[in-house]
């Protein structure tokens, strides 16, 4: 329950963030349309179907969920690359700096543990010997990679809702720390909900 609800919260301020933007239009907007997105909804949403294998019995269902999972991952990190193009090109067009604020650093960041931890998923997931992919398995370097990742994007999201542009567009300082209080919603609902995720033990 704790984790659909958090799932409903993460892409609800996605959506809300996402809305925004792209009412306003220009390369710009596709930046926090997408990052939002990328690092927000998407992978809230990728925790929540990777841990809900645990519901479930069988090895097809269990597949499914780790699919999900790695399916939202993936669309997750084009995402984050798409928003970052956007940024990129935009202050190119503009003859601005690049990486000049704590927001764009973390960003940056979150991006960097994004790739490097995708890429260990992946190493996981393919058998080169025997030509085919393994979805299911465990690896903690996977696991703490993926919390790292998801706490520098959520970082990178509260940055640049108290930026120039969300202090603009999202409601001001109130309207910052309201979708700021929304963002630490998801990070605490994500923890709670870790321990309803854990496989039943038996008798």
């Amino acid at each position: 329950m704790i984790g659909m609800m958090t799932t409903v919260l993460g892409l609800g301020l996605a959506l809300f963030i996402s809305i925004e933007a792209y009412s306003q239009g220009g390369l710009f907007a596709w930046h926090p349309f997408l990052m939002s997105f990328g690092a927000l909804g998407l992978p809230t949403a990728g925790i929540q179907a990777v841990r809900s294998r645990h519901a479930v019995g069988g090895m097809a269902p269990k597949t499914q969920r780790v699919q999900l999972h790695s399916a939202l991952s993936n669309l997750a990190l084009a995402s984050m690359l798409g928003g970052l193009y956007a940024i990129y090109t935009n202050k190119e067009k503009m003859g601005k700096n690049h990486w000049t604020s704590w927001h764009s650093w973390a960003g940056v960041l979150a991006l960097a543990l994004w790739v490097g931890n995708v890429a260990l998923a992946g190493a996981n997931t393919a058998d080169l010997e025997k030509r085919r992919l393994l979805f299911l398995w465990k690896s903690r370097n996977h696991r703490w990679a993926g919390k790292a990742a998801f706490c520098a994007g959520l970082g990178a999201v509260v940055l640049g809702l108290h930026s120039g542009w969300g202090l603009r567009s999202l409601g001001g300082e109130r309207g910052a720390w309201a979708l700021t209080a929304g963002v630490l919603g998801v990070f605490v609902g994500i923890v709670a909900s870790g321990g309803e995720a854990q496989a039943p033990k038996k008798a």
